[in-house]
């Protein structure tokens, strides 16, 4: 059996990273590791050496090649944030609001031109953006342990120290 994922860990992965990171879950630690998405990109081309990446040690690109050649037996890349259905747990908030009337001005928010921008514009105005935050970690968490489940991965509560790990174990 593996070792677990801390879920706040995952979740975070899906809260703050950007595209500038390629995150990956180690399934013989349970850490979840992320790296610079170029050196993924290097790593699958094999194209370009640590030099060119403006590193002197090619440690991390070797490390990224490790991850890329292991082919998902060790290495499984995290859920993306664009994994996660923002629009969806937009509507299930609005479902979830007992004022029919805020949740109707939510909705036609949400399907205006710039719907996210409106729905949080309209957040604000009616001082829901603290409840749609809750509501919203309370979402990434249940896809988070949803994606674990479905990836043969358990999850357990609490947090590592500081951020998850930059670079893999060797």
């Amino acid at each position: 059996m593996n070792p677990p994922v801390k879920l706040k860990d995952l979740v975070d992965t899906l809260k703050l990273r950007t595209a500038e990171h390629a995150a990956y879950i180690n399934r013989q630690t349970g850490r979840v590791i992320i790296m610079d998405a170029v050196l993924v990109r290097a790593a699958k081309s094999q194209r370009l050496e640590g030099e060119e990446l403006g590193d002197s040690s090619n440690l991390p690109l070797e490390q990224a090649r490790a991850i890329v050649a292991d082919q998902g037996k060790r290495f499984i890349p995290a859920p993306k944030p664009a994994d996660f259905p923002e629009y969806t747990a937009m509507q299930g908030f609005i479902s979830a609001l007992a004022d029919r009337t805020v949740a109707f001005e939510l909705a036609q928010a949400t399907k205006a031109r710039g719907a996210f921008r409106q729905f949080k514009a309209a957040l604000t105005h009616y001082g829901l953006r603290d409840a749609w935050s809750e509501y919203r970690h309370r979402a990434l968490v249940d896809f988070a342990l949803h994606w674990a489940q479905k990836n043969q991965l358990t999850c357990v509560e609490g947090s590592s120290p500081g951020r998850p790990q930059s670079q893999p174990e060797w």
